[in-house]
């Protein structure tokens, strides 16, 4: 059971569960959602497309086979036992970017489990986690980087989320931190005393970029933060009334490529000692580089970290069940690329990555039979 708390310069939102027949939200869903939104840090719902993403040197599924190290964390073993009585999944909300997304892996699973009510939860973020901590969800999807918060009982986790596991990893999610180039920044340590904005309060954006700030000596009182949402935000740089922002999404994402196509901007890496030591020292993140050429103007690759997204599960769920969850998913790859582009992105390495977060046995039985994990 995990619990959360207030944090300074956090509020903690506590969303309302409300139950949609997996019907009712398609239709809301497709009178909402136009195209595949860019992946959003936990939960964050945002309007912008992501534009293709980084090529990655591991196979696509299906493809010639890749090998991934052995997934970490507890070795919690769950029985195989029987499948749900029901699938509680928590998407996101239906206007969001994972929503339509969550829907469609909604619908797979009711052809894969006949008979099994399925309903999803318009609700994401750190409400989603809860639930499958708590036994009130059977699948969601999530923010690796808040979810190993989660596990480890850190940040606003009063305790462990120790019943959550990780049933696939998805796409990369990673901190982009962009500034305006006649803003006099030029690298991290120039935000001190800048108008930086976060996005949403209590997203990933927010959580990881006030941690990486912390990394450089930078606490929340050095800056002027801002939370203007994303479209809000680059609107507010492109008008001069912003510095530089903190996103946490798959690169590129069209607001950013429409403020570079406005303003001149610079992006801003990490050093490799603090890249080292935030992935050391944090669950769920991993180092990623932003090629260069990404933005218009921006000619230098970019380090960073990412905290890609995940798909979580209760320990309690079958090892059955949770094989034959990861297969549907698989075996449909084609079928979500058309319902949200960034899945074509998720590689058999990707699927089965190590974050930290324990992996469910029944998701390893599957990698280890299509020789995806070692």
């Amino acid at each position: 059971m995990c619990a959360v708390k207030n944090v300074v310069g956090m509020e903690v939102i506590v969303l309302t569960w409300v139950r949609t027949s997996v019907k009712a939200i398609l239709i809301l869903g497709g009178l909402l959602v136009i195209g595949a939104g860019a992946l959003t840090g936990c939960g964050e719902d945002t309007t912008a497309t992501t534009v293709g993403g980084e090529d990655t040197t591991a196979t696509t599924v299906g493809g010639e086979d890749t090998t991934a190290t052995t997934v970490g964390g507890e070795d919690t073993t769950a029985t195989n036992g029987q499948q749900p009585s029901e699938f509680r999944v928590w998407g996101g909300t239906p206007t969001g970017a994972w929503g339509p997304l969550m829907i469609s892996i909604s619908e797979l699973l009711k052809d894969t489990f006949p008979g099994v009510p399925i309903a999803v939860e318009p609700a994401g973020g750190t409400s989603a986690i809860l639930a499958i901590d708590q036994g009130k969800g059977e699948l969601a999807i999530a923010v690796s980087y808040i979810t190993g918060q989660a596990y480890s009982g850190v940040g606003t986790f009063e305790t462990e989320a120790s019943q959550v596991r990780q049933l696939m990893g998805l796409f990369d999610s990673p901190m982009q931190i962009t500034a305006l180039r006649d803003s006099g920044i030029a690298k991290v340590e120039d935000l001190k005393g800048k108008r930086v904005n976060f996005g949403k309060r209590g997203m990933n954006s927010e959580i990881l970029g006030l941690k990486i700030l912390e990394t450089y000596g930078i606490t929340a009182e050095d800056i002027d933060a801002q939370y203007l949402g994303l479209g809000g935000g680059s609107e507010s740089m492109k008008n001069g009334q912003t510095d530089a922002s903190f996103r946490g999404t798959a690169a590129p994402t069209s607001d950013i490529m429409d403020l570079a196509n406005a303003r001149d901007i610079e992006q801003l890496g990490l050093s490799d000692e603090v890249i080292e030591g935030l992935v050391a020292n944090n669950t769920g993140l991993i180092d990623y580089t932003i090629p260069a050429g990404t933005y218009e103007g921006v000619d230098h690759p970019t380090k960073t970290v990412s905290a890609p997204a995940i798909l979580i599960v209760p320990a309690s769920i079958g090892d059955d069940t949770a094989y034959n969850m990861v297969k549907t998913i698989v075996d449909n790859m084609d079928h979500l690329v058309q319902v949200y582009a960034q899945m074509s992105e998720v590689t058999s390495k990707q699927m089965a990555v190590d974050l930290g977060i324990p992996m469910h046995p029944g998701a390893i039985r599957y990698y280890e039979e299509q020789g995806w994990i070692k």
